[in-house]
């Protein structure tokens, strides 16, 4: 028996556009699970205005997702943007400097040499952007926007050295 064309009653349209890896290959549609048949929202499935309407924290983490060479997985920038936010407000934790310390206990150079690196990009991140969280209405946007200028300084000379 085939399945019926909408999901608990919406009237949400199917996605036809499947790339046949598990995703949907309309970068202006949301796909709510993965494959072929999945619930895809448009901007103006809910609301007819949210076409015209744009919301610039998602832009500005659809263009961070871009340049880190991920998008659709926008998972995987917000897992980014999360420690981010949290290495610019906090700067590294006392937990990181603990591990780093017992990792040099243990002897594990290596291991420690990558922690004391995490840790020291974290600092200067929270002393390069700590002055873009301050509370207001627009604090998450500038947050993003500085994510947004450290993608490009971060992820743009990767793919430099990518190529020849």
């Amino acid at each position: 028996m085939t399945p019926p064309k909408t999901t608990a009653g919406a009237s949400d349209p199917l996605c036809e556009r499947y790339n046949g890896a598990g995703r949907c290959t309309d970068p202006d549609r949301i796909c709510l699970r993965r494959g072929l048949g999945d619930v895809c929202l448009g901007p103006s499935i809910r609301d007819p205005a949210a076409a015209q309407q744009r919301d610039p924290l998602n832009d500005i983490l659809v263009e961070c997702a871009r340049i880190r060479g991920c998008y659709p997985l926008m998972h995987r920038t917000l897992h980014e943007f999360d420690w981010f936010c949290t290495a610019a407000i906090w700067g590294s934790g006392r937990l990181l400097v603990h591990e780093i310390q017992q990792i040099m206990a243990q002897g594990n150079i290596e291991a420690a040499k990558y922690l004391t690196e995490r840790r020291d990009l974290e600092n200067s991140i929270r002393a390069r952007f700590n002055t873009c969280y301050q509370s207001g209405p627009d604090e998450l946007i500038r947050l993003a926007e500085a994510f947004l200028a450290y993608c490009r300084e971060q992820y743009s000379s990767q793919e430099e050295g990518a190529h020849p």
